[in-house]
């Protein structure tokens, strides 16, 4: 039996003992938002269900493991972290292209979702991304109607 994978802080620092992985993910994470930010600004928000389409033809659905569920875990430490320390804007599509970007690398299919507030509430757009039936960035979504 392989060992559990070690998984990112849930709140504070993290210990010692992880600062590598930190670092090696935060590293990605740099990265990949440089990356999308600038396929951002070419980016056509009607090409993202092609994408998607893509990314599960290419992915598939396979079972998530443990090591997959643990990729998703430190993605969605990482991506938000750096991204609020960058100084270029890395909103939520941005934040949802890097994810997207580096679970394909990793063999998984991330799908963006686009979605808006519910009527009644102030209007407001925002993006995330579903892998394994789990949002990886984005937050809490539930407050959004899916668009896209």
């Amino acid at each position: 039996m392989s060992p559990r994978p070690l998984l990112p802080p849930t709140s504070g620092l993290p210990p010692l003992r992880l600062w590598p992985l930190v670092l090696q993910y935060g590293a990605r994470a740099l990265v990949e938002l440089c990356l999308a930010r600038i396929e951002f600004a070419r980016l056509e928000v009607v090409t993202i269900p092609a994408r998607n389409a893509a990314m599960r033809a290419q992915h598939g659905k396979a079972e998530p493991t443990a090591s997959h569920l643990a990729t998703l875990a430190w993605i969605a430490y990482a991506v938000p972290r750096v991204a609020r320390r960058l100084p270029f804007r890395s909103d939520c599509l941005v934040q949802a292209l890097a994810a997207q970007r580096w679970l394909a690398n990793r063999g998984m299919a991330g799908e963006i979702v686009i979605g808006a507030e519910r009527p009644g509430e102030v209007f407001g757009a925002h993006a995330w991304v579903v892998c394994c039936g789990q949002t990886v960035t984005g937050g809490d979504t539930t407050r959004y109607t899916v668009l896209i």
